[in-house]
């Protein structure tokens, strides 16, 4: 590519339509997993809320709480992260694989059990509901004590009266030792279909997993500690999915124009692009195109930085939204990515998006990278339908795209 003939247009310059979203029939649910990049962190406390009402407390929340529905129980769960990760009880997903989850506006999602830890009794379930189920901040456990008032959310009693959740108030009644787990008790009232749910405090943060209540004795429920959560959540969340995956069979491109290389699964073909800095690769389920990734490359205005080129591809999508049918714009943050020794800066952008009604609602994640060879930022964009199958999810998480170093320059020692 000449980067410098290209110069002139860059103040003109059109970010893309994300990938085109294929007609398809309308399906209700989302893919059960949607690991696009690395296991993301937790959310964590965006500080005191102290003066916040109650009400406003819940409020708050209320958008991280979820319903766990399975064939033979229901209970509640919660997300600790924007990409879909949510706790529960091991005793509510039991054996199950595949479950409902559903959030308190009404989405129902496929959700995947990664994981659960029977003697802990907790669970973490993957879906990819972006947008639509939001991370609860993660309290602190060594500051809680006795006295402090909580508040208990899931979904009680649902199976007779009906699916909103509720809520029960009370106080932390003491701090034990379950065998080698923390436990809090609480007086606040935990029945039937409210296991799994959180335990939050008055700042709006989760400190607890609600787990028991003892029907013999009035007013004493327990609640998992949140340092438990924090202690098992990433081996929980990665290495401890009870179904066998087939290994990917990973085919190797190089892109010599514009110095990247990608990684990607033979199921997944080569549709345009070819020849230049750019690239496009197409995924179809039966008749369906299920998954499109994209490799677009943008030369670089004088001085731009990889936060500046990020900023205007952001703000391109929100202004381009004006046309679709659908687009909510979940997060944008800068990430770093290490290779070989050396560490490059990467910003991710993600999205929910429809062109038309007719069309697949897509989860769109955008890596921007700035090349280190010229003054160009390659964005490398994966769109895929909510339906797609877990075997497609796979695949994505298998893909690596790499930016190439500068190789090293070859000095002749004999030189002065």
């Amino acid at each position: 590519m000449d980067v410098q003939a290209t110069v002139l247009a860059v103040l003109t310059r059109v970010a893309p339509t994300p990938v085109p979203t294929p007609t398809v029939r309308p399906r209700t649910t989302v893919t059960p997993e949607g690991d696009l990049v690395s296991l993301p962190a937790t959310a964590q406390s965006p500080g005191t809320t102290a003066g916040l009402s109650l009400p406003d407390v819940i409020e708050s929340v209320e958008n991280g709480l979820v319903q766990i529905i399975t064939p033979d129980a229901t209970g509640s769960g919660f997300a600790v992260s924007n990409d879909g990760l949510i706790i529960t009880n091991a005793h509510v997903v039991e054996e199950h694989e595949l479950i409902t989850v559903r959030s308190v506006n009404g989405w129902s999602y496929v959700g995947r059990v990664r994981g659960k830890d029977d003697n802990l009794d907790l669970a973490v379930v993957k879906i990819a509901g972006l947008g639509q189920v939001r991370a609860i901040p993660l309290g602190d456990a060594s500051e809680i004590r006795p006295g402090d008032p909580v508040i208990a959310m899931g979904f009680q009693l649902s199976d007779q009266l009906g699916d909103s959740y509720t809520v029960t108030t009370g106080v932390v009644s003491s701090l034990r030792k379950v065998g080698a787990t923390e436990r809090i008790q609480t007086d606040a009232a935990v029945n039937a279909g409210s296991s799994g749910g959180p335990l939050i405090n008055s700042a709006g943060e989760v400190i607890g997993v609600n787990t028991v209540t003892f029907q013999e004795y009035a007013g004493i429920s327990f609640a998992i500690s949140i340092a438990e959560v924090k202690k098992h959540l990433e081996i929980l969340s990665v290495g401890q999915d009870t179904e066998t995956h087939a290994s990917v069979d990973l085919e190797e491109y190089e892109n010599e124009a514009c110095h990247y290389s990608l990684r990607m699964p033979s199921e997944w073909k080569i549709t345009g692009g070819e020849g230049g800095c750019r690239i496009s690769l197409g995924r179809y389920d039966e008749n369906d195109q299920v998954g499109v990734v994209n490799v677009w490359d943008y030369p670089l205005n004088d001085g731009e930085t990889l936060g500046d080129f990020s900023a205007w591809w952001s703000d391109s999508l929100a202004k381009r939204a004006g046309a679709w049918s659908n687009f909510t714009q979940i997060s944008s943050e800068k990430s770093v990515v290490e290779r070989d020794g050396h560490q490059q800066e990467s910003f991710v952008i993600k999205y929910r998006w429809q062109q038309t009604v007719d069309n697949c609602i897509s989860f769109a994640t955008d890596t921007i990278m700035i090349s280190n060879h010229q003054p160009v930022a390659l964005v490398f964009s994966v769109s895929l339908c909510d339906f797609v199958p877990p075997s497609v999810i796979e695949e994505i998480a298998s893909m690596d795209f790499e930016v190439w170093a500068p190789a090293p320059i070859d000095r002749d020692r004999s030189s002065p």
